[in-house]
């Protein structure tokens, strides 16, 4: 898929590079993950083939961590509209009295 005139190692190493690059898209952890130089990836970058794996790994991060944070807003929002509900009572009552407060005021 990588390199056509590569060697089944060299392949095995993008593949390992290209699987961690997908995880954490830090080029230097993934070639640690990998077993190489960040200097070797930057070579393999030279290649097209390689260079648009790269670009596509990147893409998944980005497509699975984007429905990752979708779910967290979500969340976050169901969380913030609960916890409104639960605390409105006690705005209402808190407003009343202040509102009785200021009309004792002004009498």
């Amino acid at each position: 898929m990588l390199e056509k005139h590569s060697t089944p190692e060299k392949i095995a190493s993008q593949e390992r590079f290209l699987d961690a690059y997908r995880e954490t898209l830090r080029i230097a952890s993934a070639a640690r993950v990998a077993g190489v130089s960040r200097a070797t990836v930057y070579r393999w970058l030279a290649d097209p083939e390689f260079a648009e794996a790269k670009r596509v790994a990147a893409e998944e991060f980005f497509r699975q961590h984007r429905a990752k944070i979708q779910v967290y807003i979500e969340e976050r929002c169901r969380w913030r509209q609960e916890r409104e509900r639960a605390r409105r009572p006690m705005r209402c009552a808190n407003l009343a009295k202040a509102r009785a407060a200021l009309a004792a005021k002004r009498r």
